[in-house]
């Protein structure tokens, strides 16, 4: 399992005992509050960006397990074939004219026939040590693509049980963010602070980055849910997956390897319709919609919105292909 992985977890549990530890001061401020949701959301996206990434590994495993899975059963079939057939050049041999030269001449009827058997038994030997040698390579890589096959299998199991792990604690946190979050506002404040901010989007230009533009606007204060893509939640990979989906291009769920997809841009050469990604480690993404803005799934308990594209810190930028 990668390192950064390991990291992630860490940095979640700092975060919940930082938490934990505020929780049990007497009445925190809105202000305390706001802190200390600002810092668990951005752990929990960086970990739903963790648990994306995993799981496009594992549809990989799995697409993996299946191509050899169809490879070993014919290799299976091959060994078998060749078992039968030297087991019937074997015999061949033994009838026609004994195992050895010296048969072959104590019984030939004449000089002719002693050469015929000869040339039998030799051409039954070559035969016989082809179909051997053969054999061999069969059953080499019979065997070597039912390990791959069986390590392969043992890795997907090892990957589903990081998944639960991981979905459990991801969940869990949501359920802790949401407590706070009703403690600092209340639901209503929430859904009127949320309904008041600015959804403008400058107009879309044709094309093709054009029509990406048009679906991130078009869900605009639709929730954010991890691993989700659409269409009535999203998480920030989430909407890049759909929005890019809707023109023909797949791409992963998952920031980090988005950015491992697309052309390298500077900011110069942004246009909408365009990736913008986020943080050191590449755990967020928005859609470029021009005038300086994205379009973005935030975090948990923000709604897909407008904000400025320095509204975190960048890490680059760019452009589908």
């Amino acid at each position: 399992m990668p390192l950064r992985r390991f990291v992630t977890f860490a940095v979640v549990g700092t975060v919940l005992g930082s938490l934990a530890a505020g929780s049990a001061s007497a009445d925190p401020s809105t202000t305390e509050l706001d802190r200390q949701i600002r810092a668990a959301t951005q752990a929990l996206e960086a970990t739903v960006e963790e648990y994306n990434e995993l799981r496009e590994d594992l549809r990989v495993t799995v697409a993996q397990s299946r191509v050899l899975a169809e490879q070993v059963m014919p290799l299976e079939r091959r060994v078998d074939q060749l078992r039968d057939r030297i087991g019937v050049i074997a015999v061949t041999a033994y009838k026609t004219a004994g195992v050895t030269g010296t048969n072959a001449l104590l019984t030939a009827a004449s000089a002719e026939d002693f050469v015929r058997r000869l040339g039998l038994l030799e051409e039954l030997a070559r035969q016989r040590q082809g179909e051997i040698a053969e054999l061999h390579r069969a059953r080499d890589a019979y065997i070597a693509a039912r390990r791959t096959v069986e390590a392969l299998a043992t890795q997907e199991r090892d990957q589903e049980r990081d998944l639960a792990a991981r979905k459990a604690s991801i969940e869990a946190e949501i359920a802790r963010l949401r407590t706070l979050r009703v403690r600092a506002y209340g639901e209503g404040e929430r859904a009127a602070r949320n309904g008041l901010r600015d959804y403008t989007v400058p107009p879309a230009p044709k094309g093709v980055l054009g029509s990406v533009v048009r679906f991130a606007a078009g869900q605009l204060g639709k929730a954010y849910r991890f691993a989700a893509d659409g269409p009535d939640s999203y998480d920030c990979s989430g909407l890049v997956v759909a929005a890019y989906r809707a023109v023909g291009v797949m791409l992963p769920h998952s920031s980090r390897q988005q950015w491992d997809r697309v052309q390298r841009i500077g900011r110069a050469d942004l246009r909408p319709g365009d990736l913008v990604f986020y943080y050191s480690d590449i755990h967020h993404v928005g859609i470029y919609v021009g005038a300086d803005k994205v379009i973005h799934a935030p975090q948990y308990g923000e709604p897909v919105r407008v904000d400025s594209i320095d509204s975190a810190p960048i890490h680059g930028y760019g452009r589908p292909h």
